[in-house]
């Protein structure tokens, strides 16, 4: 044992030892004569609070895993994203570079940005994110939500409004995702603008509306 004095007197010592911190009052003769020995204090083992939680990290990341994959599911059905466009990153936008006949124009949320939530604990989503179905893995359910990636995406670049008539791009449900398809046809020099009613609802973030940028108004449909 390694230790310091901290008092001495002709019958004691008082020693810190530097391996615990603890003092020790020790008798000089016995200290002389070599009958005492350390006893180091047993180290009392601190149990894991949450044994379970690799489940949780299991279960979250085989939903992350599972929506990666619709996700590369519905690109290998629309393999080029940016055809027929011009993309924008200041600020954001993308416009039709040509002619684009109606449901021609499938842009798919990319991202590796897939956050998994438990429902009872989860927030509601920023502006920028579209929130998914409700997961079910193992008995629980799960809020999932998908996040602009760190790349430019042409979807992601999409100018957005909470008015219908202002959209020409709207989001439609595909294999338990969702992705943006164009109703009615997109003349060349459009932009492309996705119809969010939700972001009304929302406190305002920095995202670029479309009604700093008129488009053809879509049709209305009569059924």
């Amino acid at each position: 044992m390694q230790a310091t004095i901290k008092d001495i007197t002709t019958k004691k010592v008082v020693a810190t030892c530097l391996d615990d911190g603890t003092d020790y009052n020790l008798d000089v003769d016995k200290l002389i004569g070599g009958d005492w020995k350390h006893q180091p204090k047993a180290k009392v083992q601190e149990p894991v609070k949450d044994p379970h939680a690799w489940k949780d990290l299991m279960d979250v990341s085989v939903i992350k895993a599972t929506v990666v994959q619709r996700l590369q599911r519905a690109l290998n059905q629309h393999r080029d994203q940016n055809k027929n466009l011009e993309l924008f990153q200041k600020p954001k936008g993308v416009t039709a570079a040509a002619d684009i006949a109606k449901d021609k124009c499938v842009l798919i949320p990319l991202t590796n940005k897939v956050e998994v939530v438990k429902k009872a604990e989860a927030k509601a989503p920023t502006a920028s994110a579209i929130q998914l179905e409700v997961e079910e893995h193992d008995g629980q359910e799960f809020n999932v939500t998908l996040q602009p990636p760190g790349v430019h995406v042409p979807f992601w670049l999409m100018k957005v409004t909470s008015e219908r008539d202002d959209a020409n791009m709207v989001l439609v449900k595909h294999d338990k995702i969702v992705v943006a398809r164009n109703p009615g046809k997109i003349e060349a020099g459009e932009n492309l603008i996705l119809y969010r009613p939700e972001i009304a609802k929302k406190a305002p973030e920095p995202l670029e509306l479309a009604s700093l940028h008129p488009v053809k108004r879509m049709k209305k449909s009569t059924s």
